[in-house]
């Protein structure tokens, strides 16, 4: 989905800051993002005429990560929003680290509205990036079958398209959401209202 958002934010004039640790995690089922990929995404965004800064880096590292976003700020001037993508999916804890970040944007939103800085979380449902452990489908063949239900989306799709969760980030990050603050965005085919 990084992919996605940060192309639909050059094709809207941002400039940008991309970041990705480029490495597989032994604790994660499948392969995450290259360096090769995240050149491809920096030449991308270039190809559109948008000015981009990319640095491999583990945003779970505080100082490394302030240390990318200030080399970036530095090189482009500013910075008027963020985006953190960052995410894994695992068979275990996934539901109880979302309602985490929930919580966590919630305490931000109150802590700075004050500052006229937005908060706000994007929760889409299943999208076809490759994101899914090979454990996840025999968990739930075999074992608890039961728990199936809660994975269906209410609308009739399987799946929504990065492009769709990308559009629901422009708008957040735009002007025309400039009293939006605190949301949880949903972008899951009515996943939660089952």
């Amino acid at each position: 989905m990084g992919r996605s958002h940060a192309l639909r934010l050059a094709e809207e004039g941002a400039d940008l800051i991309l970041l990705d640790i480029c490495e597989s995690l032994p604790q994660i089922e499948y392969p995450l993002a290259t360096r090769q990929e995240l050149e491809q995404t920096a030449q991308a965004v270039s190809d559109l005429g948008r000015r981009c800064v990319s640095r491999v880096v583990d945003v779970r590292d505080e100082a490394q990560l302030r240390s990318a976003v200030d080399e970036g700020v530095g090189e482009l001037g500013g910075l008027d929003g963020a985006v953190a993508n960052a995410g894994v999916l695992t068979v275990a804890s996934y539901t109880a680290a979302k309602h985490g970040v929930v919580g966590l944007t919630l305490a931000l939103a109150n802590e700075l509205a004050a500052q006229n800085v937005r908060v706000n979380t994007v929760l889409p449902t299943g999208v076809p990036t490759g994101m899914v452990p090979p454990s996840f489908g025999p968990l739930l063949g075999e074992q608890r079958s039961d728990l199936i239900p809660i994975f269906v989306n209410a609308m009739p799709t399987p799946a929504v398209e990065p492009a769709d969760v990308s559009s629901a980030v422009l708008f957040l990050l735009s002007d025309e959401s400039r009293y939006v603050t605190g949301l949880e965005f949903k972008v899951d085919a009515g996943v939660t209202i089952n």
